[in-house]
């Protein structure tokens, strides 16, 4: 006896799968009279089981691989086994980038612009090759994260000796009582240090944090 014309829908609407995803997942089409939910959301029907555990998910809750359809509970417990990196290593690794970031950091931003589009790329590639050595190339789930903001800390700190320099004078120039003679000395000096300082520092943290991310995958 055919299947209802809902439970037809609810197959299509859950699922969304060709045949050949369908073979390769524990797939069971429902009825009304037999309906399965997900584990996870446990108001949401679906004839779709994961073919490791074979609990029944949702869409929101398949991840396709190439062997199938998961939950994501599998692929999380996957994926950790290929995460070694041990509390030593992140501290090694955010020590590693922070120090060579200290350096690189201090000098690129500070470059022409046409130096900084150059050496943003490699100074990223030596923090991550660093921490990729450092490490034991042990790969770490949020190593990636920690290095980042490593990258990030160590280039603000290294501007910090610039911002002493000028923050006075911007200091004055900002100021709201001063006369609207210097409304022009403002925004002149607005201008330089978003072109000067800023800018090249973002693009520095930017490119440097891909690189050395692209490297620790």
């Amino acid at each position: 006896m055919p299947a209802p014309e809902s439970g037809e829908f609810r197959e299509h609407k859950i699922t969304n799968l060709t045949k050949d995803d369908a073979m390769s997942s524990s797939f069971i089409p429902t009825t009304d009279d037999e309906k399965t939910y997900c584990t996870v959301h446990p108001t949401v029907e679906s004839g779709l089981r994961c073919n490791r555990c074979g609990r029944y998910m949702c869409v929101r809750c398949a991840v396709h691989t190439p062997v199938g359809y998961r939950c994501r509970q599998c692929v999380n417990q996957q994926q950790d086994g290929f995460y070694k990196a041990e509390r030593r290593d992140y501290l090694l690794g955010v020590a590693t980038a922070f120090g060579i970031g200290l350096v690189t950091g201090f000098i690129v931003p500070r470059l022409m612009l046409f130096g900084v589009l150059i050496l943003s790329f490699p100074a990223g590639v030596l923090i991550g090759e660093a921490v990729w050595r450092v490490t034991g190339r042990r790969r770490g789930k949020y190593m990636r994260q920690a290095v980042i903001a490593a990258i990030v800390i160590s280039c603000l700190i290294g501007l910090i000796p610039v911002w002493q320099e000028i923050g006075p004078v911007v200091s004055a120039v900002l100021n709201p009582q001063v006369g609207r003679g210097a409304e022009q000395l403002r925004n002149q000096l607005i201008g330089e240090l978003v072109g000067t300082y800023l800018l090249p520092a973002l693009f520095y943290m930017g490119m440097a944090s891909i690189m050395a991310s692209s490297r620790l995958k």
